[in-house]
Order: structure tokens, then sequence, then C-alpha cells
């Protein structure tokens, strides 16, 4: 799955919808790629620019959303970020879906262990 640009454009409450609902429709062991705007500390050097741009263009949930922590809100939606970076003016994350525990089995000294189940792609 993939997201690209959208988050800035949204209130807070609706990006943690929007993080919801991603997480719900990604398979058990599924990738979402995120790509939106670096944010304030990921280039501080640059963070006087983030708090420009929203002036100058009409972007009235910018501002809350270079403050936001993306990885705790992906993380409250039970994804787990596998990677990040930045790409210019750009942030990108990888998140995970954990896959699927279907089944315990019997360990050694009677200890119970859980197997992870993932589908291929």
């Amino acid at each position: 799955m993939t997201c690209v640009y959208l988050f800035h454009e949204l209130p807070r409450a609706v990006r943690r919808r929007v993080a919801g609902e991603m997480a719900r429709v990604l398979r058990p062991g599924g990738r979402l790629v995120f790509v939106d705007s670096f944010q304030r500390g990921d280039e501080p050097a640059l963070d006087g620019l983030l708090e420009l741009f929203p002036l100058a263009y009409h972007e009235p949930y910018f501002a809350d959303f270079v403050r936001d922590d993306l990885v705790r809100l992906f993380a409250d939606a039970g994804l787990e970020t596998v990677g990040s970076e930045r790409v210019y003016m750009s942030k990108v994350l990888t998140l995970a879906k954990p896959a699927l525990i279907s089944r315990s089995r019997q360990g050694r000294g009677g200890a119970r262990v859980k197997r992870a189940v993932t589908r291929s792609p």
C-alpha cells in the first residue's frame, strides 16, 4: 500500500482515523510506504522553512502535521516502522503490519511456542 503527500492535508483527528483504516485493510505481514513532507527536527537547519510554508501557501493543517509524531501515530494504529529516511524535502516511512500469530504448539519442556504465519504476496 502507498500513501503519497496526503497526511499534511488532513486535520490531526482525521490522520489518526486514516492510519487506523490503513492498518485495518493491510494484510498481516503487509507493508505501507508512506511519503509526505519532512517534519520539524528531521533537518533542523530547515525548521524555519517549515514554519514559513503554511503562511505563504494555503496549508491549514501543515503546521500541526510537521509537529505530529508519525511513528507513534502509526504504532497506535498497529503498524511498526521498519524504515525511515529523508529524501530531499520528503520523509519516507516504511511500515509493516505484524504477521498473524495463528498457531501455538508445544515446545521443549512443555512451554508453549507461538509461530507466525505469513502469506506470500
